[in-house]
């Protein structure tokens, strides 16, 4: 059984970094030669989107140096709602409708595009078939994942004041995310190694701890299979992703913790 304790409360650095968190935002600085609508085309979005988020009415009155901000576009497909566009953005309901100038009576039409926030890079998928992965568990049996988990590793319980699970890797293996949501804080923290903490849009807390390169930074929206960091190569911090789920000040078993 592994034990790990916090000075700190988790709850109090919870709320702490939450009150800080600000929205990173992906912005080009206008050169010569350069327009609005090759700007578009540079990072790939309608320029009427790109127009719209950044105020312009009169696109050729445009001079070098203007800072653009480049929004993420989005288009609409069948059975698509406001509600399952935002859960995939990790942001709120009424915050998609605000970056879209849309009221509450507003109907999504199939093939509209819609702004969103830029989402950090995620890994590609795996072949569609195939068995879940099958690995040893805590008392050496195995067993299914019922769910993704930041790394396929055996796991071992976490015991003291920070449950939680360890996953144990080698050095380089990726760190993956099991949700969508924003990180709300990357950095050190105690004998974890380097920590990131996403908040999922039904307010779940996950941290990954024992993270030797991060890949993200405070602001970043992430979705199931996004590259958190990776493991270092050496010791005992390196070598164990350190998983645990909170909501609310509460624990959540990560078994049973939400995905997606």
């Amino acid at each position: 059984m592994i034990r790990r304790y916090f000075s700190i409360p988790l709850c109090v650095t919870l709320l702490c970094v939450t009150a800080t968190v600000v929205v990173a935002e992906t912005t080009h600085v206008l050169q010569r030669g350069e327009t609005a609508y090759s700007v578009a085309r540079r990072y790939n979005v309608p320029v009427e989107k790109l127009l719209e988020a950044n105020g312009i009415s009169d696109p050729t009155r445009l001079s070098v140096g203007t800072r653009l901000v480049i929004p993420e576009s989005y288009r609409v497909e069948k059975n698509d709602t406001l509600w399952s566009i935002a859960r995939r953005y990790g942001i709120s309901v009424d915050e998609l409708r605000r970056m879209n100038n849309k009221r509450e009576t507003d109907v999504l039409r199939v093939g509209e595009v819609l702004v969103v926030p830029r989402i950090a890079q995620v890994t590609p998928d795996p072949p569609p078939g195939g068995d879940p992965p099958v690995i040893p568990d805590a008392n050496g049996s195995t067993a299914t994942t019922g769910g993704p988990w930041p790394h396929p590793g055996p796991r071992e319980a976490m015991d003291g004041k920070f449950p939680g699970i360890a996953i144990r890797g080698t050095g380089g293996d990726e760190i993956l995310s099991v949700s969508s949501g924003r990180v709300i804080y990357a950095g050190t923290y105690s004998t974890f190694g380097r920590v990131v903490f996403v908040q999922s849009v039904d307010g779940f807390i996950y941290v990954y701890g024992g993270t030797h390169e991060v890949n993200v930074k405070v602001g970043d929206l992430v979705r199931p299979g996004t590259v958190i960091g990776r493991l270092g190569a050496n010791g005992e911090v390196a070598s164990r992703v350190y998983f645990s789920v909170w909501k609310d000040d509460a624990y959540i078993n990560p078994e049973t913790a939400p995905r997606g």
